[in-house]
């Protein structure tokens, strides 16, 4: 068993996750590198009036930011595409076990903030590139990875946070997501 898992010093909350999980799984071998994601997902298109509905609909994220965002979607294609090459997406953990993957970000607070505002692309489906704010780029893949990824795990900073000691089976099939009550999660908004 392998676990794929590119350190950043500044990301020291990622770390420590990371640690939780070499504790519970001893065994596995650690490549500092980003996993390559399978190349056939790149063609998952995201659908924009859809996100717009979501977002209309969410009452836990920023109201600022979700009307802001709506502002930008509503400038962009019906049909997004969230990078050009697969090479551009990455997950913070994989854990190869032969051929089964199962996929895990750690999120902290910035993907329910929607912070950092400087520019960045999204692109069509024929790839005509458009500039958002970053916020939006990694909301979108955040909603990409949710809807695209096999075997996917969330877990919230905060929800770690406040449970340090509790083991998750990261390698249990199917999607699910670890946050706190009255929080915003990705699988409450994209249901």
């Amino acid at each position: 068993m392998d676990i794929y898992f590119r350190p950043h010093s500044s990301r020291i909350k990622e770390q420590i996750f990371f640690n939780s999980i070499k504790e519970a799984v001893p065994e596995a071998k650690h490549i500092q590198e980003n996993f390559s994601l399978p190349c056939s997902l790149i063609g998952g298109l995201l659908n924009r009036n859809e996100i717009i509905e979501l977002l209309e609909s969410d009452s836990l994220l920023p109201s600022n930011k979700i009307k802001i965002c709506i502002e930008e979607l509503k400038l962009l294609p019906k049909e997004l595409c969230i990078a050009k090459s697969i090479a551009n997406m990455s997950v913070d953990y994989v854990i190869s076990n032969g051929n089964e993957k199962f996929y895990i970000e750690f999120h902290e607070t910035q993907h329910r903030s929607l912070s950092v505002n400087r520019s960045t692309l999204i692109f069509s489906k024929d790839l005509v590139e458009y500039r958002i704010p970053r916020f939006l780029q990694r909301f979108l893949r955040d909603i990409w990875r949710w809807k695209y990824l096999d075997n996917y795990k969330i877990i919230w900073f905060d929800w770690f946070d406040a449970n340090p000691e509790t083991i998750i089976d990261l390698t249990s099939k199917g999607k699910s997501e670890y946050y706190l009550s009255n929080k915003f999660s990705f699988k409450d908004f994209y249901k």
